[in-house]
């Protein structure tokens, strides 16, 4: 049974590995059969122009030549003019094509895309080939690398392709055809010690461009991804320097890689470039990754040896001992025997992968109840330093290693935030703390004055938190370029340059621990979250490649690759899909941050939560094709529930002007439209009538020809409405009735009594009671808290209940619930009011579904601020002027539109900049509504104290 099922794990393990590997020449074979047939010329299936970076010699000269000899025009970009021109007059002479050549130097950053997209956008470019790259001159360790070169590395490596592609699909996916190759590495397939950065840029590169193959599929623009191994080019050249042989066989040339790589465009996705390559990439994945880093590490050290050090070591080629024969049965049992060992190889890399984390731990455990055990702060230094530590994980991390006694460094760019979380840390566990505000999206800039703050420290730990997502997914095209810079220098500049200023004090010391929070989207490239993802994927390549390089110092790196957690960056998720799968899987700051403070000093790379290692576990199982599909399919659901819900306020937003219109049009061209009374009943009745918009509302009801029953507490304004009314509209029938609906239960009686013998055809809910100016709840007239109940919430309900029967038995009536601004998120200092309004709201939309059966309607309307009794305390007096006066709108202003809308639409805010600031709102999550009317009513809170409370 056991040999079965290692038999069958091995068959499957055998079937990825062959899947992966034999795929491109599989594909390349079926491609090259399929041309021969359908011979279409490149410049035609994709577009006449060809735009190639790093073009002036090497691998870029060779595409060049290449595609020129397809018959397309060549574009030259590079940063040597003199190189640029001759390429450009060789390619003329040798191919007869139109050629262009751009001078840029991408190690210069944003400033020169500008430039470039002038130059290329008009074009009709149809294959981008991003082969600009930079490297080390020979491989060091990231601390003995320079500044410059490490910005050269990011901008040259990572940002040159990210922003071609920002600048080109566009009009790539409006013309429906293009390619683009991107050029990686074969370092991409490990982290890779002493080429840290460098193999880290390339795993980027790879991640970037499987992901965006995957969302530009569907327009027709095709993505490839070139990973060459080692090429005679100028960034080779140190390898032959010393006249090695072996480093000669290793190098393939130009003219030869471009053979075998040019023959692959447009036939395959992925590809080596050259079948020697291929043979080492699925040679490599046949070890598990740990084992990759270590021969990486090993070449590279040797390497690093050889040519920095100039210690000349001759490289031992280990001899194969002869192997022993092996008795076979049958054919049958030897291919189970062989997929049995492969299966049992493959499980025990599976295991050693995702059980050393927790094996580690338990034998950490061990050592800990047997041997004294040092603090953090004696095993590592005095101090911590952690980005991006204002909120989220990052103020997770703060506290956790100040309950462990360490002192704490902060850096955010929010200064306010960073010295509310040091007074935390500093009441709470009484440690020092330091406060450094820095913004990472600055770039470069930002560093020196880090570096005064932080180098004469003894910092034991640094964790690089600070991290920048996109507020949903996104297609590539779709990121503003100032996003994908910011994306850039924060989650791959700022790790990589921290590490780059602290880690030479650490190996003096013989001490320290860098933590790098990665992610979980570094185990396949994600769709739709192309350049997070890719960046994420730089900083686990690059902490697991520095991790071999550091530990001959003592000096630890731990890899932190978290799933989804309840932080700011992904609020988006916890509020537009609350109650759903995806929401339930956000993992509380606190509870992650116990499992991952755990972790500190005893594992290399955890996930931070159970949760998440096995849901990291589970896709390391499964082929990376498959890795891609779900986290496209996790991305790609999230984006299109963003547009869903893009559509969902178009629709919740533009629903009302265009019933208007639709409505308007109609009586325009059909004759013989009721009068209000004719369709709903000749008496309206109107809570809240003696003033403000129940004053309005009846002004405007009786110029319709409605009879009018107005209802208010003060009897002498009621009076004075009544007849202003029968003297402005001639004939219009008043009434009258006193209620005071704080009484609460006992009125309704006289109520019954009052409303039966009327044939009503509009009820208008408007009566309300709001606290005069905003306060907290505790300081609120225990008076003044049932009146808000009684009034706000009571009256509507029972009046409903009253004069619904009736309705239904006519089969006519219209309800007009007024509700209000207040009621789209909870409201600080107006907290019960705003929740009267709430229910109002929630009322009447219910309310509606039930009673449209029986043909009546029922109306919302939700104001902003109207110029009524209720917000008089807004209106500037002496020593006192208001900022929010100038918004009321007059009632007069507010009814003419709320009255027109009577009979035409379901919901309405009663005036169009009320409206306006209703879709306003309504675009925020309820998080940043609610910090919207916190910040509102607290500022109102400071410029009016007194409680008291207005009736309408």
């Amino acid at each position: 049974m056991f040999c079965s099922l290692l038999a069958c794990l091995g068959f499957y393990v055998g079937a990825i590995w062959l899947y992966e590997n034999l795929r491109t020449p599989v594909l390349l074979m079926l491609q090259s059969i399929k041309q021969l047939v359908f011979r279409q010329k490149l410049s035609q299936r994709y577009g006449k122009w060809a735009v190639i970076t790093g073009a002036s010699d090497g691998i870029g000269k060779g595409y060049a030549h290449y595609l020129a000899r397809k018959g397309m025009a060549i574009v030259l970009v590079a940063r040597n003019e003199a190189k640029l021109a001759k390429v450009a007059d060789e390619i003329k002479s040798m191919h007869g094509v139109e050629t262009k050549i751009l001078v840029a130097d991408f190690s210069k950053g944003a400033t020169i895309y500008p430039q470039l997209e002038k130059a290329l956008v008009p074009l009709d470019v149809g294959i981008l080939v991003n082969n600009v790259g930079v490297s080390h001159d020979t491989p060091m360790y990231v601390d003995e690398v320079p500044q410059k070169i490490l910005w050269d590395l990011i901008n040259v490596n990572v940002a040159a392709a990210t922003l071609l592609c920002n600048i080109l699909t566009p009009s790539m996916k409006e013309r429906q055809r293009g390619l683009i190759i991107n050029v990686s590495s074969i370092a991409s397939v490990g982290p890779s010690p002493c080429l840290a950065t460098y193999a880290a840029s390339k795993a980027y590169m790879t991640s970037f461009s499987v992901a965006l193959r995957d969302e530009l599929r569907q327009f027709g623009v095709e993505v490839q991804t070139v990973r060459p191994s080692f090429v005679h080019t100028n960034m080779t050249d140190f390898l032959v320097s010393g006249k090695d042989k072996w480093a000669n066989k290793m190098l393939v040339r130009v003219d030869n890689f471009m053979a075998y790589a040019g023959c692959t465009i447009g036939k395959v996705d992925m590809t080596c470039g050259h079948w020697s390559h291929g043979l080492q990439t699925a040679g490599i994945y046949l070890v598990p990754e740990r084992l990759r880093v270590y021969i990486f590490g090993l070449i590279n050290k040797k390497l690093r040896e050889d040519f920095h050090v100039k210690k000349k070591n001759k490289i031992l080629i280990p001899q194969h001992s002869p192997g022993t024969q092996v008795s076979v049965c049958s054919p049958m049992w030897l291919v189970c025997a062989i997929l049995g060992l492969i299966g049992a190889y493959c499980s025990v890399c599976w295991l050693y992968e995702n059980l050393r984390t927790p094996v580690a731990l338990v034998l950490h455990g061990l050592v800990r109840i047997i041997l004294p055990q040092q603090s953090l702060s004696e095993k590592y230094g005095e101090w911590a330093v952690i980005t991006g530590a204002s909120d989220g994980i990052g103020k997770g991390y703060a506290e956790y290693l100040a309950r462990k006694r360490m002192n704490i460094v902060l850096i955010a760019r929010n200064e306010s935030k960073l010295n509310r979380v040091a007074d935390e840390i500093l009441r709470k566990y009484s440690v020092r703390t330091k406060v450094v505000v820095a913004d990472f999206s600055d770039g470069e800039a930002v560093y020196d004055h880090l570096a005064r703050e932080l180098l004469a420290l003894d910092v034991g730990i640094l964790v690089n938190n600070v991290g920048l997502s996109y507020e949903r997914g996104m297609c590539m095209d779709e990121l503003p370029k100032k996003l994908v810079w910011d994306l850039l220098t924060v989650n791959v500049a700022s790790v990589t340059m921290l590490c780059h200023m602290l880690i030479p004090a650490m190996k003096k010391r013989r001490r320290g621990l860098l933590i790098n929070i990665s992610s979980l989207s570094a185990a396949a490239p994600a769709p739709y979250l192309t350049v997070y993802s890719a960046a994420k994927v730089y900083v686990r390549n690059f902490s697991m490649a520095l991790r071999e390089e550091l530990r001959p110092h003592q000096v630890e790196v731990q890899t932190v690759l978290p799933g989804f957690v309840r932080t700011n960056m992904t609020a988006f998720v916890a509020t537009e899909h609350e109650g759903k799968p995806v929401s339930k899987q956000l993992v509380h700051v606190d509870d992650y941050v116990r499992y991952a403070g755990f972790t500190i000093g005893k594992t290399d790379r955890t996930c931070g939560y159970w949760s998440h290692g096995l849901q990291y576990a589970g896709l390391k199982l499964v082929p990376e094709c498959v890795r891609v599909f779900v986290l496209k399919t996790i991305y790609n659901h999230l984006r299109v529930i963003g547009v869903y819900a893009t559509f969902c306020w178009l629709y919740e937003n533009l629903r009302t002007p265009l019933l208007l219109l639709l409505r308007a049009i109609k009586q325009l061209f059909l004759d013989g439209q009721q009068s209000l009374q004719e369709k709903y009943g000749p008496w309206a009745v109107i809570t809240g009538g003696s003033d403000g918009i129940g004053k309005g509302y009846a002004h405007y009801l009786a110029s319709q020809g409605m009879k009018v029953l107005l209802i208010a507490r003060n009897e002498a304004k009621l009076k004075r409405v009544a007849e202003e009314i029968a003297t402005k509209y001639h004939g219009a029938e008043i009434k009258i009735c006193v209620a005071d609906f704080s009484k609460g239960e006992q009125i309704y009686e006289r109520l019954v009594q009052e409303l039966s013998s009327l044939d009503i055809g509009i009820l208008v809910n408007n009566v309300g009671v709001i606290n005069e100016k905003p306060i907290e709840v505790d300081r609120m007239e225990k008076r003044l808290l049932w009146d808000l109940i009684n009034i706000n919430v009571g009256a509507a309900t029972q009046l409903c209940n009253i004069a619904i029967p009736s309705m239904k038995k006519r089969h006519r009536g219209l309800i007009i619930n007024i509700s209000s601004l207040s009621s789209l998120a909870p409201t600080p200092y107006l907290a019960i009011y705003a929740a009267t309004k709430a229910y109002m709201k929630s009322f009447s939309l219910a309310l509606r579904e039930e009673i449209v059966p029986y043909g009546i309607e029922c109306q919302t309307v939700a104001p902003g601020y109207v110029h009524t009794s209720m917000t008089e305390y807004l209106n500037p007096t002496e020593g006192q002027n208001s900022s929010f006066s100038k918004r009321l709108v007059q009632v007069n202003d507010m009814i003419r539109y709320a009255g027109y809308c009577i009979g035409k639409v379901d919901q309405t805010t009663g005036h169009w900049s009320h409206g306006i600031q209703t879709a306003i709102l309504n675009m925020l999550p309820a998080s940043l509504k609610l910090r919207v009317f916190t910040r509102l009513y607290t500022q109102l809170l400071h410029e009016y104290s007194d409680p008291d409370k207005k009736y309408a």
